[in-house]
């Protein structure tokens, strides 16, 4: 990985930037805490990012690909507008069919 800035890389193989979680709670609008509680509630549901925490559930010090901000984008959507059961129907119904395609 090449160093672009303090809190952005960039990943040889694929460049796509990645980015530290609190860029990304920065780009979001939301803090630190929120952006990794957003993480832990959304590895139930979006296999992507499960990347970001480790078996026992505790999250890993990966840096987000900046292709995943938008599944954060859509938790975050999804919470501010809908009740917790319905955001969990909602991801819990798209997600399940997105595996099994």
């Amino acid at each position: 990985m090449l160093a672009t800035d303090q809190d952005t890389t960039t990943n040889d193989s694929l460049d796509e930037p990645e980015y530290t979680r609190t860029i990304v709670a920065g780009k979001l609008k939301i803090s630190a805490k929120t952006l990794v509680r957003y993480l832990a509630f959304g590895t139930d549901y979006i296999p992507a990012l499960k990347a970001y925490v480790l078996d026992d559930r505790p999250l890993n010090g990966k840096r987000i690909l900046e292709s995943y901000i938008k599944y954060l984008e859509e938790i975050q959507y999804l919470k501010l507008d809908y009740l917790p059961l319905r955001v969990t129907e909602i991801l819990n119904h798209k997600y399940t069919l997105l595996e099994s395609d």
